[in-house]
């Protein structure tokens, strides 16, 4: 049974005035790829990985799988919107079935966003089935439609959108490739390009894209041992002073906050999300490990975290970012990559 809302308790509420700890929200409820984003109607809405453990999720049918929607007033009480969009609701519901038979794997919906564009609430997610799906809306709540013929969006790993200052709307997905799209959002306008770091790829999935302190900052994740599910799953990022690059070198923005969402809330302050992903330790049992390669390490238990971060530019007007609970600020022995951390 899923929870028709989260109050926060005063503990939740004085470590988010503070702004010196990560603070724990969900608490119980399974869930990845935590995304959250303040709406122009004043409302911050929540949505993350949580496969059959939505409300009215079947594990016997993967088409009762769905994107979950929250909102909230102030990032501290919660109330469950619903399930707008199921797999049942896809006009293409049975070649999403086929294609699970002949990978011979379950269709699951992974990372899923929403977004609000030119007027329209947008949902976007990818598939374990190598598909992905866009929708759009005039309310956050739905109906939704899709915005593709059947499933000719394609395959997009974890794709996500950015609108630039100029009106203009791209789609990010893998962990490199932007593409322009129509102002309608049902059209790509010419060709992919990639959007990488200068030194290394950035990661392997989860790429994002923000305008923050005059720069274009690219999000995406990796484990921090370059192996997948060894170590700890961290968030990188780098800069540009255009959307096309040249990007700078990859930077570590935190341990732990793989596939996270950095956001601004009401008052103009920074947070990223962070989830469970890799067996739970302390902050303390893995600082005192020797060998922290071995396995994927996480300090989380369920729900989300919301890390508080700052971005900033130094006297030479290089950006970075600050994040002020320390146990999420510096990588961990087994970093694959040297970082200076300011």
């Amino acid at each position: 049974m899923v929870p028709s809302h989260f109050t926060a308790t005063q503990y939740q509420i004085d470590q988010l005035n503070k702004r010196e700890r990560a603070v724990q929200f969900f608490e119980g409820l399974f869930l990845r790829d935590p995304y959250l984003f303040l709406a122009p109607d004043g409302q911050y809405y929540f949505t993350s990985t949580r496969l059959e453990l939505i409300e009215g999720g079947d594990p016997n049918n993967h088409l009762t799988e769905g994107i979950e929607l929250w909102k909230s007033s102030d990032l501290l009480n919660w109330q469950l919107v619903g399930v707008p969009f199921r797999f049942q609701d896809l006009s293409w519901h049975k070649e999403l079935t086929e294609m699970g038979e002949q990978l011979k794997r379950k269709p699951m919906l992974w990372a899923p966003e929403i977004h609000f564009i030119n007027g329209q609430w947008l949902l976007t997610h990818t598939t374990s089935v190598k598909r992905a799906n866009v929708l759009l809306a005039d309310k956050p709540e739905g109906p939704y439609k899709e915005v593709f013929e059947g499933p000719s969006f394609g395959h997009r790993h974890d794709p996500s959108f950015f609108q630039d200052q100029d009106g203009k709307v791209y789609l990010l997905n893998k962990a490199y490739e932007m593409i322009e799209m129509s102002a309608s959002l049902d059209a790509f306008v010419g060709e992919p390009f990639r959007a990488e770091p200068s030194n290394r790829k950035m990661g392997h999935e989860g790429l994002t894209m923000a305008n923050i302190l005059g720069k274009y900052v690219i999000f995406g994740t990796a484990w921090s041992t370059d192996k997948m599910r060894h170590g700890t799953y961290n968030m990188y990022y780098a800069t540009a002073d255009n959307l096309h690059g040249p990007y700078g070198e990859r930077q570590f923005l935190g341990r732990f906050l793989g596939h996270g969402t950095p956001f601004k809330d009401k008052q103009g302050q920074w947070w990223v999300t962070a989830f469970k992903n890799g067996e739970v330790y302390t902050h303390e049992e893995i600082a005192s490990r020797k060998i922290q390669d071995d396995k994927a390490y996480t300090p989380m238990s369920s729900g989300f975290m919301l890390v508080p971060i700052e971005p900033k530019l130094d006297v030479q007007g290089k950006f970075y970012f600050d994040v002020l609970d320390k146990r999420y600020k510096y990588p961990g022995p087994e970093e694959v990559q040297n970082f200076k951390i300011r």
